[in-house]
């Protein structure tokens, strides 16, 4: 739906409207999804931050993590990138380990292009 709303020009309702979302079991979504209309927007400073914030909400949600790190890797911050591809994998160790893989793989690509070969 978020989709739709950003596709019809309606960034400022979507906004507005994940704004109200002030309860504390609400924080990993707002962040997420704000996150994600930033990004859409090209602003990725504030959509770094807000995956961030979905990371510090939900610390055992491999989602907020890999998708803060995504965005770092685009922002060329390789180090704090790194940092969160490393929380992610620890989340999603345990139930997730598919997606594992794939953010091993991804920090790997993220480390290759520091020149960080041996870790």
């Amino acid at each position: 739906a978020v989709d739709w709303l950003y596709a019809a020009k309606e960034k400022e309702f979507c906004l507005q409207f994940l704004q109200q979302l002030n309860r504390p079991e609400c924080r990993f979504a707002e962040a997420m999804i704000t996150a994600f209309l930033y990004m859409m927007d090209g602003d990725l400073n504030k959509s770094a931050e807000h995956y961030l914030l979905a990371a510090k909400a939900s610390p055992n949600d491999y989602r907020g993590h890999l998708r803060a790190a995504n965005v770092l890797v685009e922002q060329k911050k390789l180090d704090q990138a790194i940092t969160e591809y490393q929380a992610a994998a620890v989340a999603a160790a345990a139930e997730h380990a598919d997606m594992r893989v794939n953010i091993l793989y991804l920090m790997a690509e993220a480390l290759t292009k520091q020149k960080r070969f041996l870790e």
